[in-house]
């Protein structure tokens, strides 16, 4: 099985992994090895449609310090996805969650992750943004 879609002018192509493929499933090798990233007007609306057809939530859909509605996703087959659509937020709001979030950061927790599967021990990156929790460091 394999789709095709249109994005912008350019044509992403993706198929199952097959006897004999030199391709693994991300359910084989136990991780995804990339984020697939969609920028949605009606973010709420897959999201919840995706959760509805079995998708575990990663990172709980909410408002960032960075201006927009984002989450993170893996589908029933172990792909990594994040969705997310920029928001109207006042400077100080965003000041606000940056500030929030960074104490998170130096505690070794990442913002959306505790409630779904506690304190993240490994690094983790997050639009643009890394994280290695283990060591408690972080760069913008």
């Amino acid at each position: 099985m394999h789709a095709r879609f249109k994005i912008g002018d350019s044509i992403i192509m993706m198929s199952d992994i097959f006897p004999g493929a030199l391709h693994k499933s991300p359910l084989d090798l136990g991780a995804a090895s990339v984020t697939l990233h969609v920028y949605l007007k009606n973010v709420d609306e897959l999201w919840k449609r995706a959760v509805e057809a079995g998708a575990r939530v990663d990172m709980q859909l909410d408002d960032m310090f960075w201006g927009e509605r984002y989450g993170q996703l893996t589908d029933p087959f172990g792909h990594s996805w994040s969705l997310s659509k920029r928001i109207p937020m006042s400077k100080e709001e965003m000041q606000r969650k940056r500030q929030e979030a960074m104490k998170m950061f130096e505690q070794g927790k990442h913002p959306g992750y505790e409630e779904q599967t506690g304190s993240v021990n490994s690094s983790a990156h997050v639009a643009g943004l890394y994280v290695n929790s283990s060591a408690s460091t972080g760069r913008l």
